[in-house]
């Protein structure tokens, strides 16, 4: 992964991420810092940083936080 970052950038090691993951718009929630987020799941930053639309808030970004996947059975009660 080092020499595929260095040789074709960041980007190339976001879209293989993306290309393993649940599609755009799947139901997603992150425990994070700040608090629960609950919303779709809409892609990555250039950074890598988590991208969720919210219907309250529009797009949030996520640096770090848990994921849970409500259609998975991984359900948080505060998205509830």
């Amino acid at each position: 992964m080092l020499s595929l970052w260095t040789e074709q950038g960041f980007n190339k090691i976001i879209n293989l991420w993306l290309n393993k993951t649940f599609p755009l718009g799947h139901s997603i929630s992150v425990q994070s810092p700040k608090g629960m987020i609950c919303g779709k799941f809409n892609g990555l930053t250039p950074q890598g940083e988590l991208k969720i639309h919210t219907r309250a808030h529009g797009e949030k970004i996520i640096a770090a936080g848990d994921t849970y996947y409500p259609d998975t059975g991984e359900v948080n009660a505060s998205c509830n």
